[in-house]
């Protein structure tokens, strides 16, 4: 049984809180974090999930990065209006960053991305006319807990990807994931 597990879950288990030695609920402080280098799958998992958590945090959250959150059209992703714009993998610039459950993507103005995810080695998996939605693994990684008898698999991948309620542009950015699933039975 694979279960993708949510954020929240995610980052009690790959980033422990230390909230009695600082004033901060985070042990990584996002405000440090550059969301260029989440953008550019440059990250791990457990940094990423630090960034995500914080988003509405009164003090180290998009209001204090100077961002504004705009309505996305979608229930699915989470928009922001960055004060300036900011490079996404070295070809596009934006000021228009959306978050799915576990993915940072850019807004850019790319009507059909198939030749971008071609140059960037990624494959349209979905296939319906007016739909691209591809994805490249750039790091996988397992690890067995054997007390819990589950498989912990982090994944970070490029993602590309349109969306009815974006027309016209396409997403680029990065997915980052912790699959588990149940350890094979001993025999």
């Amino acid at each position: 049984m694979r279960i993708s597990l949510s954020v929240a879950v995610i980052c009690l288990i790959s980033a422990p809180l230390h909230a009695q030695e600082t004033d901060s609920m985070f042990e990584i402080d996002p405000l440090t974090i550059d969301v260029g280098v989440l953008l550019n799958c440059k990250a791990d998992v457990p940094t990423y999930n630090t960034f995500a958590l914080s988003l509405d945090d009164a003090k180290q959250g998009y209001r204090a990065r100077g961002w504004k959150k705009v309505e996305s059209g979608n229930p699915f992703l989470a928009q922001y209006q960055l004060p300036k714009p900011i490079d996404v993998m070295d070809r596009f610039t934006t000021q228009t960053i959306v978050f799915s459950s576990s993915a940072i993507m850019a807004v850019i103005d790319l009507k059909d991305p198939t030749e971008l995810a071609k140059s960037m080695g990624i494959d349209d998996y979905v296939s319906f006319p007016g739909k691209f939605m591809g994805q490249r693994v750039v790091s996988e990684n397992a690890t067995d807990d054997t007390e819990l008898e589950m498989r912990f698999t982090t994944k970070v991948a490029q993602s590309v990807s349109t969306v009815s309620s974006h027309p016209g542009k396409t997403l680029l950015g990065c997915s980052y994931q912790i699959v588990t699933e149940d350890l094979p039975a001993k025999k």
